[in-house]
């Protein structure tokens, strides 16, 4: 390791943002970190306090922004220069003005394969889309939202029933292992950046809490795969019964008779507690955790009682 005091930046946000934040002070405990972070949506997990929290414990700064123009900036920075910037699941806008004032690189770490899955919740909408591989991917800062020049990437399996913690669980560690794998070479400056193959391109857009109303007409993997897609800690996938909305914690899949006869949401078995087979577009699907907004997780069988019972109604 080097002697050189470096100033290094980093926007981040998510929770993901203290392991990154952990790693960097481990990996350059005599750079100077300025760390930059906003607060995060209600629906969110908690990271804002713990990322200030430990940027300040640790001897370096710490300043809560979103917009941050090239004013601001200067404020921030001070006069001083600043070798590398990272950003860490930060979703404002970064100028040009910001980002090409680094004297080695701007860097933005993505949890895709990019080109793939450029923008808002890649995790989430990979597995929504029953995707089997993921990853995450370091590269330079551009105009164009994910769209720079690649330094490196790490790819990793999504297994069929993988949830979206254990999905981001991996992205975490890719993330980790690529800021360990080329920090040196950032702040040397010698590393190589490969463009990416516009051709190739995949585009995403934001998810609210409203998006992961269940659609029971529609097939049973991809009703499973939103489930896994949006469980805990995310809002979660959820419908309707008796009036109430419904959180749908987890699902298994269904390898019983083929359903010939049926209603979409309509409850087909109630056999095998404490889980609940319920039909689809295309099946059935069986329900394992529920939970009314407002009250605890429970098993599906303590409120589903009746094959009259119809969720979605």
């Amino acid at each position: 390791m080097s002697d050189t005091h470096n100033n290094i930046v980093l926007f981040c946000a998510s929770t993901r943002g203290i392991s990154f934040l952990e790693k960097l002070i481990e990996l350059r405990p005599d750079d100077r970190i300025i760390v930059m972070s906003s607060r995060e949506d209600p629906w969110e997990p908690r990271f804002f306090d713990s990322i200030r929290q430990l940027a300040i414990s640790s001897g370096n700064e710490f300043h809560e922004v979103n917009s941050i123009g090239p004013r601001k900036w200067g404020e921030v920075i001070s006069g001083r220069p600043v070798d590398v910037l990272f950003a860490v699941g930060w979703r404002y806008l970064i100028p040009p003005a910001v980002y090409e004032s680094t004297a080695r690189a701007s860097v933005v770490l993505h949890n895709s394969l990019l080109p793939k899955y450029r923008g808002f919740a890649p995790s989430n909408w990979a597995i929504i889309n029953g995707e089997t591989q993921t990853g995450a991917t370091m590269f330079l800062m551009a105009e164009k939202v994910d769209s720079g020049p690649i330094i490196d990437q790490v790819a990793f399996p999504i297994g069929p029933d993988d949830t979206v913690r254990e999905v981001e669980a991996n992205v975490t560690d890719s993330y980790l292992l690529l800021l360990e794998s080329n920090i040196d070479s950032l702040l040397t400056g010698d590393f190589t950046a490969t463009p990416q193959d516009e051709r190739q391109a995949t585009l995403t857009t934001k998810r609210l809490p409203a998006d992961g109303e269940i659609d029971w007409s529609a097939s049973a993997d991809s009703i499973h795969n939103l489930v896994r897609a949006l469980a805990d800690p995310w809002p979660g996938a959820f419908t309707t019964f008796g009036g109430r909305k419904l959180m749908i914690w987890s699902t298994r899949r269904y390898d019983g008779p083929e359903l010939v006869g049926s209603v979409p949401g309509r409850v087909v078995d109630l056999s095998k507690s404490p889980f609940v087979t319920v039909a689809t577009g295309d099946g059935a699907i069986i329900i394992d955790r529920v939970q009314y907004e407002g009250g605890d997780v429970v098993g599906v069988a303590e409120m589903i009682k009746s094959v009259s019972d119809t969720l979605g109604g």
